[in-house]
């Protein structure tokens, strides 16, 4: 159960207090609590949670003021509570926002709405029955993220004593480019009787097979309906809905959910969707002190779990949430750190790589690990003077990516503009030593390599075995691109070079669903392979791509997967940029508008 005060308690004491917190006990009020002169009210009732409980030792009255044993209720609220006699204190450990997520997590599985219908059924019955926890649960990330801190106010306990919800009524649903639309009309009553109605409009959608309310609002538009639940009015939660002309990035996941980021004007937006973009948000930013997110490093695990990262003059910062944007925590790096990539392996287990300022194509690379879902973030290893007692990354060269396949096996990859030498590492302690990987030049090339640029290998697969990577050679007499593929792990590697057919561009970018289909866009015209880049083949794409790209413009994100692809376009205005996508791997594309509702 989730964790709520009792009604009787203060819910403002209740939720000040803090994760632990120590209570001194002189002898003067332990013989208060626990004996002397003070009046038992056989009376007076313990309920926590809706619970009656009945302690050893019964609440008392003691010189008008009500207590209670602070064992019972602390462990009723789900704390633990240890008594150290030596030093006559009594310790209480509330469980932590952590262990509150995982009970909510089961409760969203208990429930599990199989259809639209039966998501508002459940969300409105716990309206009637009071039960905030339930409505909650039903809710969508974003409106989590928007609403947890009403419902801690209230203590999980919604609406009041007088009036009640005596019943409700749901008309048919409406489907919609949001979803499935509801109007639910809800009948109040008092002990004098009818005390009239509050109608709300609900949305339902799915994500990733699940039934979530994901929009909630009064039937008049106002900010709430007459206190009998909890409605996102948006009130220090989120901010006025705006466009994002400016993208800077975006990133989808496969249940629908996905974010996108930019600059308007001197203002960072970060928005989210839910349903495959069809209806965006603007999320909040609250405490987190970044003057342009085009220029920090953004990523997210999925619709709840994201981190943003930057950096000035004096530190590093990282910014994460875990709750889709509805709270921000920043922890400090001091010093110069600057932000180069986020990768995880899972939901816990996570890194972040950063450069120092580069002087003579070297500077230093530090990587941060997390495992605990980015609720801190530590040093594993760090670039040294390349003794062999410094098994960091070397301090030549400037990092393009880092992947893991696993939470101890990844690879880092680097631009080498100096020498041949291809900067490729690998690590099998989750980062805290590097060696050199091998990758075989093709023949043809051995001995002209004058500089490189390789990027980080793609894995897929059950057991992602099978990596995919491309490296671009340079030479006096031009440019070949190699991709390269794996299916043991990294172990081997086989490259096959690009047609000589294909010019390449100083600009081109690839992007890799799996270690088998990828896309290459070169200038203005695209290519896809399905066999690894052993061929590829031009797609025939249509106007909205061609005046896309046929200008030269600066290509700020590339991503495909399968037969979905994003292609975020920056104009040579640098505050302008827009993004298209495809659904059929590349031949049709339409603008997608980042409009917050």
């Amino acid at each position: 159960m989730l964790i709520a005060a009792m009604k009787e308690i203060n819910r403002e004491k209740v939720h000040s207090m803090r994760k632990k917190w120590t209570v001194l006990l002189s002898a003067v009020v332990a013989a208060a609590l626990f004996g002397g002169s003070a009046y038992s009210a056989g009376g007076i009732k313990l309920i926590v949670n809706g619970n009656l409980i009945t302690p050893e030792v019964p609440p008392q009255i003691i010189e008008g003021n009500t207590m209670v044993p602070i064992r019972a209720v602390s462990e009723a609220l789900g704390a633990k509570v240890n008594w150290n006699a030596s030093e006559q204190t009594v310790t209480v450990d509330l469980p932590d926002r952590s262990s509150q997520q995982r009970q909510i997590e089961l409760l969203q599985s208990a429930i599990a709405p199989s259809s639209a219908q039966a998501a508002v059924q459940t969300w409105a019955d716990a309206v009637k029955s009071r039960n905030g926890a339930v409505q909650y649960a039903v809710l969508s990330p974003a409106l989590q993220g928007q609403t947890v801190k009403q419902y801690e106010e209230l203590g999980w306990v919604t609406g009041t004593s007088s009036p009640w919800v005596e019943s409700y009524q749901l008309s048919a649903g409406v489907k919609s480019d949001a979803g499935i639309n509801y109007d639910v009309q809800f009948q109040l009553k008092t002990s004098s009787g009818d005390a009239g109605v509050e109608k709300a409009k609900v949305t339902a959608g799915s994500l990733d097979g699940k039934w979530f309310i994901t929009g909630l609002q009064a039937a008049d538009g106002s900010g709430g309906l007459n206190g009998i639940t909890v409605v996102p009015s948006g009130s220090g939660h989120t901010p006025a809905a705006q466009a994002l002309t400016n993208a800077a990035g975006i990133q989808m996941m496969s249940n629908g959910a996905g974010w996108a980021w930019g600059d308007e004007g001197e203002q960072p937006v970060l928005l989210k969707t839910e349903d495959n973009g069809a209806r965006w948000s603007q999320v909040s930013l609250d405490g987190v002190n970044l003057s342009q997110i085009s220029l920090a490093k953004v990523y997210f695990n999925d619709a709840r779990n994201g981190w943003i990262s930057w950096s000035d003059e004096k530190a590093m910062y990282i910014a994460g949430t875990t709750d889709g944007g509805g709270q921000w925590k920043v922890q400090t790096i001091e010093g110069l750190h600057h932000p180069v990539q986020f990768t995880f392996a899972d939901s816990q287990h996570g890194w972040l790589i950063t450069a120092g300022d580069a002087a003579m194509m070297h500077s230093q690379k530090t990587v941060y690990r997390t495992e605990d879902s980015g609720a801190s973030w530590k040093v594993v290893s760090d670039t040294g003077d390349g003794s062999a007692a410094n098994t960091g990354l070397p301090a030549l060269g400037s990092i393009t990516g880092i992947t893991f396949r696993t939470t101890n096996d990844g690879f880092a990859a680097m631009d080498n503009p100096v020498s041949p030498e291809l900067l490729f590492f690998r690590t099998s302690n989750g980062g805290q030593s590097w060696n050199a990987a091998a990758l075989p030049i093709p023949e043809r090339l051995q001995g002209k390599v004058e500089f490189s640029s390789l990027s980080a290998p793609v894995f897929s697969g059950d057991q992602k075995r099978d990596g995919i990577m491309t490296v671009r050679f340079g030479s006096g007499s031009g440019h070949t691109l190699v991709t390269y593929t794996t299916h043991d792990g990294g172990i081997t590697w086989n490259g096959h070079e690009l047609p000589a057919s294909i010019a390449l561009n100083s600009q081109m970018q690839t992007a890799f669903a799996d270690a088998a289909h990828g896309w290459l866009l070169n200038g203005s015209v695209l290519y896809s392979t399905g066999n690894g880049g052993v061929s590829w083949n031009q797609v025939a794409t249509d106007d909205v791509f061609g005046q896309s790209v046929g200008n030269d413009p600066a290509i700020r994100g590339f991503t495909f997967d399968r037969q979905h692809g994003l292609l975020v376009v920056g104009d040579h205005d640098p505050k302008s940029a827009r993004v298209i996508e495809t659904n059929d791997g590349g031949s049709n594309w339409k603008p997608l508008q980042l409009q917050a509702q």
